[in-house]
């Protein structure tokens, strides 16, 4: 069986999201029968090349051009250089349905027309569409992508749009069509009727949380549905034989009992004090474990989170 996974997380920038497709991946080649295919989680926020992302393109690598990237748009931003470049890039471009490739339907309106006039002509999704076509079964990494999330043209969050697209294409061209490993908890009307309609035409879901199966329990339609804690729960002591965590960890910590945070990548976006809300919920752990270890989760951690680690004095990793 020829399966396709939409999602290769393998390259983001947390460690929860790397070990999770790391395990989903163990799980699904421990079938010698399955012969896998996968695009690239950076697919969700930049066009596919032709030919697909290289593999050689790992998490260092990545994270590397990120930071440069960043420098770059900053130095660009300080000089005014910026918002040209922008505009002309964006000039060249023209209206969303003339032959902008980067662009991902935002509305459920667009779909049909979207995939006769740019896909159907190969101006949009051709590499999705040539690994959609090649596989037997597609199955779609979702993680945290529909939650919420509204862009600065006030559309929903392009990963959630371009996962949402690949699973109406994929059950266009009569696949049998799976999403996996997904909290579903939107605040937009335009999200919730494209995930109302696509999970509506899928085959199957799995959650991993019971909110979300929930939320999908009021889709009209929705296909069946089961909710599965993060597939990085399988994930075994002897699978980290390579990192001790007495390595990073003193020895008498581990034996004495321990309980480890971390952060989120939405946290700045937030209302709420961050820093208020860490500080005592460290102080409430405190009472009940003998330690509390922080583990950074491979992105730069929230300033105010930084702030709460100092203030209670806990160990940082």
């Amino acid at each position: 069986m020829k399966i396709l996974l939409v999602g290769d997380n393998r390259c983001a920038g947390n460690f929860g999201s790397i070990s999770t497709t790391d395990m989903l991946l163990r799980l699904l080649k421990s079938n010698s029968d399955y012969e896998i295919d996968m695009i690239s989680y950076l697919s969700f926020v930049i066009e596919t090349p032709v030919n697909g992302f290289i593999e050689g393109d790992n998490q260092k690598s990545l994270k590397l051009k990120r930071v440069l990237m960043e420098a770059i748009k900053r130095m660009l931003a300080a000089t005014g250089l910026l918002s040209i470049i922008r505009s002309l890039y964006m000039s060249t471009l023209g209206s969303n349905h003339d032959n902008n490739k980067l662009y991902v339907p935002s509305l459920l309106r667009e779909y049909h027309s979207f995939f006769d006039e740019n896909v159907e002509s190969g101006v949009s999704f051709s590499y999705e569409k040539k690994m959609i076509l090649n596989s037997d079964i597609v199955i779609l990494n979702a993680e945290g992508a529909f939650v919420n999330g509204i862009d600065d043209e006030g559309r929903y969050r392009r990963d959630g749009r371009y996962l949402l697209f690949v699973a109406y294409l994929a059950a266009r061209y009569n696949k049998k069509v799976e999403i996996f490993n997904n909290v579903v908890d939107p605040d937009s009307n335009d999200a919730k009727e494209m995930l109302s309609y696509v999970y509506s035409i899928i085959d199957y879901a799995q959650v991993r949380d019971r909110m979300s199966l929930n939320v999908l329990q009021t889709y009209p339609g929705c296909c069946k549905a089961n909710y599965y804690p993060d597939a990085l729960f399988n994930l075994k002591v002897s699978d980290f034989d390579y990192l001790r965590l007495s390595d990073l960890i003193d020895i008498d910590i581990i034996e004495s009992g321990y309980v480890c945070l971390g952060d989120s990548a939405t946290l700045r976006l937030v209302s709420w004090d961050v820093e208020k809300f860490y500080v005592e919920l460290i102080h409430k752990l405190k009472d009940r474990f003998s330690h509390v270890v922080f583990i950074e989760g491979f992105s730069e951690t929230n300033n105010d989170v930084m702030k709460a680690i100092q203030k209670t004095g806990i160990r940082y990793l």
